[in-house]
């Protein structure tokens, strides 16, 4: 009896031994999971992040790219208001539009409206 006795215990430690083995297991696979979700979510939101900014720098350059536009249109509408078609005094209005455009104090003694009046009387 005791030898009985004695076989399952040692039966009951190698099942023991195995059932630690497997939690061993367990917990490795655990910690390799809650790693790789963990590496995915930094890499999902530096994506992100990446995209955002990627978004903010195209909708700046949309935003820039509309703004010269609008102003290369308005150029030409003043030039052929104004029957301007030699390049430099093309280049003259440019330049006189980016002065008053500018953010410095500056004082104009140039009214386009007034000369657009002029111009539209004379013609």
């Amino acid at each position: 009896m005791e030898r009985r006795l004695l076989g399952l215990v040692r039966d009951l430690e190698k099942e023991k031994e195995g059932y630690v083995n497997q939690e061993g297991l367990v917990k490795k696979q655990t910690d390799t999971f809650v790693y790789q979700f963990h590496n995915n979510a930094i890499q999902a939101i530096a994506f992100s992040e990446v995209q955002s900014k990627l978004k903010c720098e195209e909708a700046k350059a949309d935003a820039l790219k509309s703004v010269e536009l609008a102003r290369i249109n308005g150029l030409s509408s003043m030039c052929s208001r104004l029957s301007v078609t030699q390049a430099k005094h093309v280049a003259s209005l440019e330049y006189l539009q980016t002065l008053k455009d500018s953010k410095d104090n500056i004082t104009y003694s140039i009214d386009f409206n007034y000369a657009i009046t002029q111009n539209s009387k004379l013609t």
